[in-house]
């Protein structure tokens, strides 16, 4: 599926769905889908289709800006050593 990418304005030649690729699928048939997610209408989420990607035909590359990845959480490493131990009296 690489002519075919999360963000592209795709158009199935078959249905005449269109929309924007939201998610892509690869099944051990061969037979590769993405998921096209249609313009919001009267403030709605626009519906979403599965689509064979064959069929589709890109309308516009990059129609949607993915937001660049995020940096790696970075976590506090544990203190070293043992629990505080008290000494006998």
């Amino acid at each position: 599926m690489a002519r075919i990418q999360l963000g592209d304005r795709v158009k199935c030649t078959v249905t005449g769905i269109e929309g924007v690729v939201t998610g892509m699928a690869k099944w051990i048939t061969g037979c590769d889908t993405a998921s096209v997610r249609g313009d919001p209408k009267d403030g709605k989420m626009g519906e979403s289709w599965w689509v064979d990607e064959h069929s589709l035909q890109v309308i516009k590359k990059g129609a949607v800006q993915l937001p660049a990845p995020e940096a790696p959480v970075t976590t506090v490493p544990p203190p070293k050593g043992g629990p505080p131990t008290r000494s006998p009296k």
